[in-house]
């Protein structure tokens, strides 16, 4: 049994499903129906056991650019939220001295002993 590949917008015959897409030419890969599930579990097995032995030097510097780029992202975002932290605490400060301590941060001293 020979697969069969159909381009875009062409209908698929009866009894026939897609299997996988080639992305590179813009077609799908159809098999009959039972057979193209099983030839797509099986395709989508081999390239994960061979992912992992077929990194290339490519997608591991951009993979160190990714991650660099992520990690300097939450490393700004940590910086905002220290400034951010900052200013907050400026302005309960300000408010403290102008009205007094804010509702719920006064402590409660006991007025009378038992």
């Amino acid at each position: 049994m020979r697969w069969r590949e159909i381009g875009e917008c062409e209908r698929l015959p009866w009894g026939w499903g897609v299997a996988w897409l080639r992305w590179d030419a813009q077609r799908a890969v159809i098999l009959p129906v039972p057979v193209n599930l099983l030839a797509a579990w099986i395709r989508a097995i081999y390239f994960q056991l061979n992912r992992a032995h077929a990194v290339t030097h490519e997608s591991r510097i951009w993979r160190a650019g990714y991650d660099a780029g992520l990690y300097a992202g939450l490393r700004q975002e940590r910086e905002r939220e220290a400034e951010t932290q900052v200013v907050w605490q400026d302005w309960q400060d300000r408010i403290r001295n102008w009205h007094g301590p804010l509702p719920g941060t006064e402590t409660k001293t006991p007025t009378h002993i038992d």
